[in-house]
């Protein structure tokens, strides 16, 4: 029988698979294999601000409560009522000083760099099959003599 410590752990990876792994296999999914057209390139200054939108409620939920919220954390992440600073601890101005901007101005880059390789993605995508549907045409005018 199972220690309840395991039983926690084996939940916690569960819950971080289901919450992280599956959400990028159904996005690499739809990139690759889905009609999808590319992003629009309105969506890299959105997603950017939601994010940074995140980090403020981060802030915000510290500097009014003291603590982060559970609900907008993962469990396993969550370790105390200090938690933005124990899950977050590299978002600590206090331990971090100004390297803090530096992790934040890496966030938005790292949004950029998603974005971009998701859109050249769908675009090779695209490119690939239209290839293929090019050949597919060509070969099949030519299969009954006539050219249509």
């Amino acid at each position: 029988m199972a220690y309840p410590s395991h039983a926690h752990k084996i939940m916690s990876a569960f819950t971080n698979v289901t919450k992280h792994v599956l959400n990028s296999m159904f996005a690499c999914f739809e990139i690759m294999f889905t009609n999808i057209g590319p992003p629009l390139w309105i969506h890299l200054p959105v997603t950017i601000m939601l994010l940074f939108g995140y980090l403020g409620v981060a802030y915000i939920t510290f500097a009014t409560q003291g603590f982060y919220s559970k609900l907008l954390i993962h469990e396993f992440l969550y370790t105390s009522l200090t938690g933005i600073f124990s899950a977050y601890s590299f978002l600590n101005p206090k331990k971090q000083g100004i390297l803090v901007l530096a992790y934040i101005a890496g966030i938005a880059v790292g949004q950029m760099l998603i974005f971009l390789l998701v859109f050249g993605l769908v675009h090779l995508r695209q490119r690939l099959a239209s290839k293929r549907t090019d050949t597919k045409e060509t070969y099949n005018s030519n299969v009954d003599g006539h050219d249509h």
